[in-house]
């Protein structure tokens, strides 16, 4: 989706590295993006560091921070998801360069789907932060935005773009069914894909 569709940005924009890796291990990235120059005909896929597993309990997804060369990607940040099939949705971007390269240097470490937010750190070098995220495929639902309040006893409140709906889909009941109690949301990220979120109750 072009991010001059989005009414409002997604993300607050990060004013420096240390803003974007903030609670990723930004030790790690500082410690490698200083430690050589790279020269100018080096590999674009300088992959900095990973933030330790653990901690945050077993449903904390993964995620990772990439240190890369990409002096021919315009503007200087982006956010994009990234699906299977080398499938880039764009969200948000200044100019409209190919960001293929990114999405290259993240996939080294983690698999699609996930979402990335890249910041240009100087005229060459661009970090990114990737974290994976869930999606379900959902052909016959129309909208931007469904959310589901869920309660154990099979109690359904569904909310389509701020209209009741009516839920008549197995993938989003199957959802349901593991998690309930709980909040659901799915958003929609191109077509028939949504990306899920639950929040247990």
């Amino acid at each position: 989706m072009p991010a001059d569709e989005k009414d409002e940005p997604l993300y607050k924009r990060p004013q420096s590295e240390g803003d974007l890796v903030a609670g990723m291990e930004s030790r790690k990235i500082e410690d490698e993006s200083t430690a050589t120059e790279s020269p100018t005909d080096a590999p674009a896929a300088d992959i900095a560091a990973e933030p330790e597993e653990g901690g945050g309990g077993a449903e904390e997804s993964r995620g990772v921070v990439v240190s890369l060369l990409a002096p021919d990607v315009a503007g200087d940040y982006a956010v994009f998801v990234a699906l299977p099939e080398r499938l880039l949705i764009v969200e948000e971007q200044e100019g409209d360069s190919d960001l293929g390269i990114l999405a290259d240097a993240v996939e080294k470490r983690l698999k699609a789907p996930y979402r990335a937010r890249a910041l240009r750190v100087d005229e060459r070098r661009f970090v990114v932060v990737a974290s994976e995220i869930e999606t379900v495929e959902l052909p016959g639902l129309d909208g931007e935005e469904l959310v589901v309040f869920a309660l154990p006893d099979g109690q359904r409140t569904a909310v389509l773009d701020a209209g009741s709906h009516q839920l008549v889909s197995a993938e989003v009941e199957a959802i349901l069914e593991e998690s309930a109690p709980c909040l659901l949301r799915l958003e929609n990220i191109d077509e028939s894909v949504w990306e899920v979120s639950v929040d247990l109750l």
